[in-house]
């Protein structure tokens, strides 16, 4: 009937329309080409760009650091000399002028709680900017 009409089938106008599955697969096929491309494309400027660097944290200046750590006991160790808490709080007051900072490394037993109340403890006791060092993670 088709051909007395002088009409052809879809089919036969379109072939993509006998094969449905290629229809179907025509758009991701290009978007995953479109992607590829994309990707070789950007390579070389990503092989081109420099390393990045880690910029230093600024100091606080020429001048002596303190050094102090805590341990999970809640000894105060201070340039390797143990003290109790309130030793440490009358160095801290009666500190040569020459001491610009303190660095504090907290224990890797303390939790978070601890080492912040040992952070703010510490920014009470002194006027020193202090500095916080974890300690690296064990592998």
């Amino acid at each position: 009937m088709a051909a007395e009409s002088g009409r052809q089938p879809a089919a036969v106008k379109f072939p993509m329309l006998a094969y449905p599955t290629l229809t179907l697969m025509l758009a991701p096929l290009a978007a995953t080409s479109i992607s590829l491309l994309l990707a070789v494309a950007a390579l070389p400027s990503l092989l081109l760009q420099p390393e990045p660097q880690l910029a230093a944290e600024p100091g606080p200046g020429p001048g002596e650091i303190l050094a102090l750590a805590q341990t999970a006991q809640g000894t105060w160790i201070l340039n390797g000399m143990p003290l109790a808490p309130d030793q440490l709080a009358r160095i801290l007051r009666g500190r040569p002028p020459s001491v610009v900072a303190l660095r504090f490394q907290p224990s890797a037993s303390l939790t978070t709680a601890q080492v912040a109340d040992s952070l703010a403890w510490l920014e009470r006791h002194s006027p020193l900017p202090v500095g916080f060092e974890a300690l690296p993670l064990a592998r």
